[in-house]
């Protein structure tokens, strides 16, 4: 089964916030408006390039039809301009962890692969190449090619059918994006969309904006790949807050006998990974009589027709851990461990002083 996945650039593929694109945008709206152009106040995320251009000319009084005419020149000048800042290999430390990893095992499992973005078709062709990631994404839909996000989903499945000729269906189409409005992108076109928490908004809240998926990040790259296989095989859920396909993460199905929803939470605790380990094993194993198993990813995991707990634990480059909880049933078991790891940490920063 042949998917089309189709990435986001800033905050997904990339660390978000590029100074020269917000640069390159002011200096082609002031050449071709003839006036400044602050942009301070417009929420560049998850914005079309046009979209932004649009605002910033509206917010000073042009009118529809002039804002109409000007908005290809300042695409124009905008991609010329990002492309004359940016330098070769520039953006290849932006690249976030597990990308490159991913996108190579969607493409040998024989996927279509390739980017649905906010930039410029200059831009983000530009971008790509400073990052070392245009041959791995030779195709997409940009921010230049439509007046709402969810337009470019046709556009990039009709660039996909051209280019490969292949017919994949809508509903093997999905997005992998950072912001609400890749999440109503996918919605609104019918595509799925597996949302990733390493831009500006959090796990909670893509899920509260009803993404089929969330993940912290893509670093683990089976897990990505699990969840984007699977993802297309079963109904949007009606509860948006059930984080993860059961088939993915190994539920086979607790969740859905144990009523209510899926909650999943990240907080980072200055403590060691493996002290948080052996806490958790402490804690749910010899406090509380839950059996802990790691499963192949990884994960502590435990299941039971009343629910579960699953904890991902992440080292950071100080030995620091940050731990994502995702549970059902067991809020009060995972909120006090919480409580524990933080109290802990606490005292152990006091007496390192």
């Amino acid at each position: 089964m042949t998917l089309l996945v189709l990435f986001d650039i800033d905050g997904t593929l990339l660390r978000a916030g590029d100074p020269v694109h917000a640069r390159a945008i002011q200096e082609a709206l002031e050449t071709i408006a003839g006036e400044a152009f602050p942009l301070d106040g417009i929420p560049f995320a998850g914005l079309l390039d046009r979209e932004i251009a649009r605002l910033a000319l509206e917010r000073h009084g042009f009118d529809r039809p002039t804002i109409a005419r000007l908005l290809p020149e300042i695409m124009v000048r905008m991609g010329e301009r990002y492309q004359q800042l940016v330098r070769h290999e520039e953006r290849e430390t932006w690249v976030l962890p597990g990308v490159r990893e991913l996108i190579e095992r969607l493409w040998a499992r024989g996927h279509v692969v390739g980017v649905l973005t906010g930039n410029a078709r200059a831009v983000a062709r530009a971008k790509l190449a400073a990052a070392g990631l245009d041959r791995m994404l030779p195709f997409g839909a940009y921010g230049d090619q439509a007046d709402e996000r969810h337009e470019l989903v046709a556009r990039a499945r009709e660039e996909a059918r051209r280019r490969y000729r292949l017919d994949i269906p809508l509903e093997r189409t999905i997005l992998v994006g950072d912001t609400p409005r890749d999440i109503a992108a996918a919605h609104a076109s019918g595509a799925r969309i597996l949302a990733v928490a390493t831009g500006r908004f959090g796990v909670e809240a893509l899920l509260e904006h009803g993404a089929d998926a969330v993940l912290p990040d893509l670093r683990d790259t089976e897990r990505a790949l699990a969840l984007l296989e699977t993802i297309v095989v079963n109904d949007r859920r009606s509860d948006n807050r059930r984080l993860l396909d059961e088939r993915a993460n190994g539920y086979r199905g607790e969740r859905d006998r144990a009523g209510g929803s899926a909650v999943a939470e990240t907080h980072p605790f200055r403590l060691h990974p493996d002290e948080v380990a052996r806490r958790a094993r402490q804690f749910f194993e010899e406090q509380l009589g839950i059996p802990l198993v790691r499963d192949l990813a990884g994960y502590m995991r435990f299941e039971d027709p009343h629910g579960f707990v699953e904890i991902d634990i992440r080292g950071d480059a100080n030995n620091q851990s940050r731990v994502t909880f995702q549970y059902q049933g067991y809020e009060q078991e995972v909120h006090q461990f919480r409580r524990l790891l933080a109290e802990q940490a606490q005292e152990e920063t006091r007496q390192s002083e």
